[in-house]
Formats: structure tokens, C-alpha cells, sequence
């Protein structure tokens, strides 16, 4: 598999054209990012989306990394999906482009074992996390630690911007 760090991501919702769609094992995959370019404190969103097309996610475990170009406080993270059954458990890990996060120790959410959000079909769910601040040139990965019957997850950190460049 290739070197899946990705940084430079581009805002909205991915389409044929996007960047970053891609397909493993008939999962799908896309990535996106945006924020409001060089203003301190502008907010902004990573958005990072699982889907199976029309059947289950079936893939669990961590997923592609993605690296953010400016420092920031992470406010929320929320995970949403447009299936009304179906549940999925996932949690955020962050580290740096040297040292990209690989396992529960690197998670921000939380003590290890506790660090998930929980999302039960037809609601969304929030987490707040306990590490907030991010460097520029940091790296992130959602692991997902199960899905249900769920066809299509959005994950979203949302926060505000510290420094540009």
C-alpha cells in the first residue's frame, strides 16, 4: 500500500474528482480539509469520511493519515452518518510527521481505553477532547473501532487556528 500521510487536503465533500478518494478491499475511502486561509483564530474543520458505498463498513482499525499546514485548539470533534440504524465507536490520534500516531497511546481523547465516541444511528455524537492544541506539520488518523451496519461515517474536528504559514 502506498505511504498514505497526506497533507494539503482541500475543503468539501468529496466527489469523483476529489483528491483523496480511494478504494481498499471494496471500502472506500476520502479525506478533506478546510479552514479560513491565514487568519489566526479563523476557525476550521477537518472532515474525514468512511464509506462502503451501499453495504456495511466492514473495515476496522486505523485509517490513512492526514496532516494539517497551520497550528490550531481543536474545539469538538463530531461524527455523524446519514444511516438511521447502526452504531460505531471511534476514537482520534494525533502525532508529528517524524513519529505518526500507530496505536491507543497516541490518542487525544482521553485515558487509553476510554478515548472513544460512541455514535448510535440516526444521531450524531460529540466528543471533547483532552489534548487540544496541534503544531503545524502534525499528524492525525482516525481508528475506527467498529462500525455496525453503518454505510457511511463523517468524522469532523473542528476548532480555531493559532498561527498561519
Amino acid at each position: 500500500m502506498a505511504d498514505t500521510r497526506l497533507g494539503s487536503l482541500s475543503a468539501g465533500t468529496p466527489t469523483g474528482t476529489s483528491l483523496i478518494p480511494f478504494s481498499e478491499s471494496g471500502t472506500t475511502y476520502s479525506a478533506t480539509a478546510g479552514a479560513f486561509a491565514g487568519v489566526i483564530g479563523g476557525d476550521f474543520c477537518f472532515s474525514y469520511i468512511i464509506s462502503n458505498g451501499t453495504s456495511a463498513i466492514s473495515q476496522t482499525g486505523m485509517y490513512p493519515y492526514f496532516q494539517v499546514n497551520y497550528s490550531g485548539v481543536i474545539e469538538s470533534i463530531d461524527i455523524m452518518s446519514g444511516t438511521s440504524v447502526g452504531n460505531a465507536t471511534m476514537s482520534v490520534w494525533k502525532g508529528n510527521y517524524g513519529t505518526p500516531p500507530t496505536s491507543t497511546a497516541n490518542t487525544i481523547m482521553g485515558a487509553v481505553g476510554t478515548e472513544v465516541i460512541t455514535f448510535t444511528g440516526g444521531t450524531k455524537a460529540q466528543g471533547t477532547p483532552v489534548i487540544t492544541a496541534f503544531s503545524k506539520g502534525d499528524v492525525f488518523a482516525i481508528n475506527l473501532n467498529g462500525a455496525g451496519t453503518i454505510t457511511f461515517l463523517s468524522t469532523m474536528i473542528k476548532g480555531k487556528k493559532t498561527a498561519v504559514s
